[in-house]
């Protein structure tokens, strides 16, 4: 059970694996993830793999709706760009806000009744040549009622920052290594993954559509 619920923690690592940019209106991003999650320290160091696969669609040239499924849970995910879209399409800064609700149910992974993280990010992509640094920042919530043994039981209010690298593989392809940190700011759960404790997640995606080199359509 134990096991199971480490891998809920994984696949909602302070990592999103994107950049600020949205897709621009009609276009898909399809992204498979693989990585680690480093939870706790010492004697109480977990260390387990995190896969997970991603599909984000552009509503408008402003905001994305998408979709990552992990082990034992669904994340949906929304995006919205806060600066012009044609003037952050290349040259120039982008950020976007970037918030995410992940749900496991039915006792999946051994987390109880059900698991929930509402995470709310910002990004900013800062541009070099047809590339991008990508910054994050975020605070999430988690609620876990418990088991009917009572384990489980109880909600953390956490922080974490981000740092990625988007290298543009021609007009379609992007590669992103990214690592995030994530520690507990307040609240306290029983068996919750990595329970009060800070978690360190490695990650790479491989993006595909959604480039920093297409064109956007007139918002």
């Amino acid at each position: 059970m134990l096991l199971g619920a480490v891998l809920v923690a994984c696949s909602c690592a302070p990592t999103l694996t994107q950049t600020a940019l949205t897709n621009g209106r009609g276009r898909l991003q399809v992204a498979p993830e693989v990585g680690a999650a480093i939870t706790g320290f010492d004697e109480r160091q977990t260390v387990l793999p995190s896969i997970a696969v991603s599909a984000r669609y552009g509503v408008t040239d402003r905001f994305d709706l998408g979709l990552r499924l992990g082990p034992g849970l669904i994340e949906l995910q929304g995006k919205t760009l806060l600066v012009d879209p044609g003037a952050a399409r290349q040259t120039k800064l982008a950020v976007s806000l970037a918030p995410t609700l992940a749900v496991a149910f039915a006792n999946v992974a051994g987390v109880g009744p059900f698991y929930g993280r509402l995470a709310v990010p910002v990004l900013v992509d800062v541009p070099v040549g047809s590339h991008r640094f990508v910054f994050g920042a975020r605070l999430a919530q988690v609620v876990a009622p418990g088991d009917a043994r009572g384990l489980n039981l109880g909600w953390e209010l956490s922080g974490g920052v981000s740092v990625g690298f988007a290298l543009a593989l021609g007009s379609v392809v992007q590669l992103v290594p990214e690592v995030g940190l994530d520690t507990v700011l307040a609240g306290r759960a029983t068996l919750l993954p990595g329970a009060s404790l800070p978690q360190l997640s490695v990650r790479l995606g491989v993006l595909f559509g959604g480039s920093p080199r297409a064109e956007r359509s007139t918002p």
